[in-house]
């Protein structure tokens, strides 16, 4: 951005005053010889940058970072006590959610816990046996990576597979957040759903391995009403994340389909504790935002808003091609109350990552572009 001309301009108005009387032009010995101001006058600002700072009147200004609220819907049916693989699923995941939840993550994406069948089922009997709605475990919220992990801690197995209800379930107590937050379910399971008594087990395609489904009708795969659900949370701007674990290579056609109902995409899949503390990591990632909410109030003009990297207050400037620094995607229209930028390419990365400590916001110089 050239400066040269504002620079000159802003230099003789701070110096000189009125031109008939300044320093320098009066021929008194506060000039130089040649009529010029003398700039190693302590009261002249010697760099432009300050001159232009003390002109522009730049003045701080509040943001605050987009935090995602996540609702982990996890699967403890009886398969996930299944051995192989060796540990059990059920250790694994929890040791996963555990690390991928803890501090610092945890203050930037707000996570919450329930977990399906409900309390109430018991062992290999009674499957389906599930209050409704689910209960929630742990409340989304700032730092509950250690509620989850010591509710995961004294939590068991048992039961079989109610998903469609249990994403149900997570899309209602969702909607009761009025935090203005992006809203994701993670779902993590080993199996295809069931425990929907109105499918009719003589025709239905059975996730029991053994059969039975003409015995209970509950074992049939209910994946249609499950995508119906999934369609209306995606409807309601809550997306969903799909994690197969184990058996759930079985019915890798009906994970995908419901990522794809979820909005998310594909599944991931994964079986040790590598592979879904990954998968976990890389659904973290993908929905840490590199976004700053900012009231319209603070900033009547847009084109005299910057950000800088603290604790250097290094300028972060504009590139509206958005491979870098950062560009609106919500400025502030009239009768606005809030706009919205987001950060892109390495300064998102260095957001993200933690490689500064801080990012803050400046009203009152022009924009700073790349």
């Amino acid at each position: 951005m050239n400066r040269g001309p504002l620079i000159a301009m802003c230099v003789l108005a701070a110096a000189c005053g009125d031109l008939n009387k300044g320093p320098g032009w009066d021929g008194t010995t506060d000039g130089s010889a040649d009529g010029w101001p003398d700039m190693s006058n302590p009261d002249v600002p010697d760099a432009a940058s300050d001159v232009e700072e003390e002109l522009c009147g730049g003045s701080s200004f509040s943001i605050s970072r987009v935090i995602p609220d996540v609702m982990i819907v996890l699967d403890r049916s009886n398969s996930m006590a299944d051995t192989p693989p060796s540990p059990p699923l059920w250790d694994t995941i929890r040791t996963a959610i555990t690390s991928v939840t803890a501090a610092p993550r945890d203050t930037e994406i707000w996570f919450g816990l329930m977990s399906f069948p409900g309390p109430a089922c018991a062992g290999l009997s009674n499957q389906c046996v599930h209050p409704g709605p689910t209960e929630v475990l742990v409340p989304v919220g700032e730092g509950s990576g250690s509620s989850i992990a010591s509710t995961l801690t004294g939590l068991t197995w048992c039961g079989g597979t109610p998903i469609a209800l249990s994403l149900q379930s997570a899309g209602a107590y969702l909607d009761t957040l009025m935090d203005d937050h992006p809203k994701y379910v993670l779902l993590a399971t080993d199996g295809g759903p069931n425990c929907n008594a109105e499918l009719d087990g003589a025709t239905c395609i059975c996730t029991n391995p053994m059969g039975g489904c003409a015995i209970n009708n509950e074992n049939c795969l209910d994946h249609q009403r499950t995508y119906d659900v999934l369609d209306a949370l995606c409807v309601r701007g809550i997306e969903t994340f799909v994690l197969g674990m184990g058996g759930a290579a079985d019915w890798d056609w009906v994970m995908a389909a419901m990522a794809a109902h979820g909005c998310t995409g594909d599944a991931y899949a994964a079986d040790d504790l590598t592979g879904i503390t990954d998968v976990l990591n890389a659904i973290a990632g993908e929905v840490a935002t590199c976004q700053f909410e900012l009231t319209c109030a603070d900033i009547p003009d847009l084109n005299k808003v910057n950000f800088f990297y603290e604790p250097d207050h290094t300028p972060i400037p504009r590139d509206t091609s958005r491979t870098s620094g950062w560009d609106w995607i919500d400025p502030c229209d009239t009768g606005d109350t809030t706009g919205m930028v987001e950060f892109f390419g390495v300064d998102c990365e260095n957001i993200l990552t933690g490689a500064v400590e801080s990012v803050s916001a400046e009203f009152g110089c022009p924009t700073i572009l790349i």
